[in-house]
């Protein structure tokens, strides 16, 4: 069993480590794949003075994606934290919104605003900007204020289940877990679905999935209710229903819907454009019999498509770098600028 001294050693030693080699304060992230150019991003913007040493969670020689290492840590003592010159940055998930007391009140952690950095990848302006790129007719705003409400109770029921696990130390809800509210919120696929009057059709599924998914919950779980969680919400967090978009799971968001909208766009950019040459879509199946081989008038455009798709979550590291002026991002400039008050 991990003791307590056995994560402080290894933090000291990570703090050694960013000291020798001239930074002012070691960084430690989940993960380096995206969480890094957000961090490096607010780290120029908000405290250009402070040069950090991002470090991602590796235990004992091996890398550990994710924050169960992240909790590892932030478990042992918090005294000896508190005075180290290290910074967890990490994804807020839902443990500021569920007051996990690993996660609030300590100097020695920041987090994102929204769920996590993918919160930010979902920015109307920058979506429609983007979508304007495939020529899509679809305005983003519209759509994330009725997806919001549509999915407001079931993000509060799975607020409320947070709550409860993380007192209890262990995930104990299944009905509220990743895949689970994936099939719930998300998208069943991109090749199928309509985006007339901002994805309406598509609304309407995910509204009667939200109302199965409730009313199961209310057969096994007729004592809870969710009047608490709407009122801290709203009242403590300035969370209203059109906004739950930012809080909700934004890897599902992101992935489930977002870049199935942005599939179907594309899928609608190949088709004209492929019309225009007076071809047919070369249809999938098509694309991957006799060794790979791909028309060569198709090639140009599916290319477009596949870097447009590929680096969907890098369009917004402009935004990051150069317009930190959007209230969440300012919210975390703020919560950076107060942890370092007392370094």
């Amino acid at each position: 069993m991990e003791r307590e001294d056995d994560n402080i050693e290894e933090l000291r030693a990570w703090e050694l480590e960013a000291t020798e080699q001239g930074y002012t304060i070691l960084c430690i992230l989940e993960t380096e794949r995206y969480d890094k150019d957000f961090w490096e991003g607010a780290w120029k913007k908000y405290l250009p003075n402070h040069e950090p040493m991002f470090k991602s969670c590796t235990k004992k020689g091996k890398k550990i994606e994710g924050n169960d290492y992240i909790k590892q840590l932030l478990s042992t003592d918090n005294a000896g934290l508190a005075k180290m010159k290290i910074r967890f940055c990490i994804d807020a998930d839902y443990n500021i919104l569920t007051q996990n007391p690993l996660f609030v009140n300590k100097n020695y952690v920041l987090h994102t605003e929204g769920y996590a950095f993918e919160s930010l990848c979902l920015l109307p302006e920058a979506l429609n900007k983007l979508a304007k790129e495939f020529k899509a007719d679809f305005d983003f705003n519209i759509f994330f204020e009725e997806y919001s409400k549509v999915i407001f109770d079931i993000f509060c029921y799975v607020l409320h289940f947070t709550e409860i696990s993380n007192k209890a130390n262990e995930s104990m809800f299944k009905e509220i877990d990743t895949s689970a509210l994936r099939n719930c919120i998300g998208f069943s696929n991109g090749k199928s679905i309509s985006i007339a009057n901002n994805a309406k059709q598509e609304l309407d599924k995910i509204r009667r999935e939200v109302k199965q998914k409730i009313e199961k919950i209310k057969l096994e779980y007729p004592e809870v209710t969710i009047n608490t969680i709407e009122q801290r919400l709203r009242n403590d967090f300035q969370i209203s229903p059109t906004q739950t978009y930012m809080y909700i799971n934004s890897h599902i968001v992101f992935d489930d819907v977002v870049n199935y909208l942005f599939e179907f766009f594309a899928r609608q950019a190949i088709t004209k454009a492929m019309k225009d040459m007076g071809k047919e879509l070369v249809k999938e199946k098509e694309l991957t019999k006799e060794k790979g081989q791909t028309p060569p008038e198709y090639t140009a455009y599916r290319k477009y498509y596949d870097e447009k798709i590929s680096s969907l979550k890098w369009l917004y590291k402009e935004t990051w770098l150069c317009n930190y002026s959007h209230p969440l991002l300012e919210k975390v400039g703020e919560n950076m600028k107060k942890s370092f008050e007392n370094l």
